[in-house]
C-alpha cells in the first residue's frame, strides 16, 4: 500500500483531499471546497450515478430515430444494472418484445448491426438484447421459463407496456 499512500499524500498536497491523523491512522476525505472536487469530481460522480437514466434516454432515442415505435410493444432493462449489482464486467440486459416475427428479425438486425456497437462506443458497456415476439414472451412468462422468469423479478420499462400487462 505504499503506492496508495503516496497517491493519497499527493492528492492531499493538491488540497483535493483533507486528512485527519488519529494515532497512527491517516483518514482521507474529499475536500468539497476545492475547485477540482466541486467542478470536476462531484459532477463526474453524479453523472456516473445517473447512468440508468442516460441508458434509458439513449435507447428511447434509438427507437424513435430508427422508426421502431410501431414495431415494439415493450423495451425493458433488467439484470444487474436494474438490481444495482453492476460490476466492471457487467453488460446491460434489455428485453425487446415485438409484435411479429418479421419485426423480431428486423429489430434484432438493427440492434446487432448498429445500436449495440454505438451503445458500447458511448457507454463502454456491452448491450445484451433478448428479443421475443409477444406470443413467445407470454408463453415463457406463463410457463415461468428463464430468462423471462428471472427478468420479471427486477426490471424497468423504458418504452411501451409493462411486460406483465402484455396479453
Amino acid at each position: 500500500a505504499p503506492a496508495t499512500h503516496t497517491a493519497l499524500k499527493d492528492l492531499y498536497n493538491h488540497s483535493i483531499l483533507n486528512r485527519d491523523i488519529i494515532g497512527k491512522q491517516h483518514l482521507y476525505r474529499l475536500n468539497i471546497n476545492n475547485r477540482t472536487v466541486k467542478d470536476i469530481l462531484i459532477p463526474a460522480f453524479k453523472k456516473e450515478f445517473s447512468i440508468k437514466k442516460d441508458i434509458s434516454e439513449f435507447l428511447k432515442n434509438e427507437i424513435i430515430n430508427k422508426n421502431l415505435k410501431d414495431k415494439i410493444i415493450s423495451l425493458i432493462i433488467y439484470g444487474s444494472i436494474e438490481k444495482g449489482t453492476v460490476k466492471e464486467t457487467s453488460d446491460v440486459d434489455i428485453a425487446i418484445i415485438v409484435k411479429t416475427k418479421k419485426n423480431k428479425q428486423y429489430i434484432e438486425n438493427i440492434f446487432l448491426e448498429d445500436v449495440s456497437s454505438r451503445f458500447n462506443e458511448y457507454f463502454g458497456i456491452q448491450l445484451d438484447t433478448y428479443t421475443k415476439t409477444r406470443d413467445e414472451f407470454t408463453e415463457k412468462l406463463q410457463k415461468n421459463k428463464p430468462p423471462v422468469s428471472t427478468l420479471i423479478k427486477a426490471y424497468k420499462v423504458i418504452y411501451g407496456k409493462d411486460p406483465l400487462d402484455i396479453k
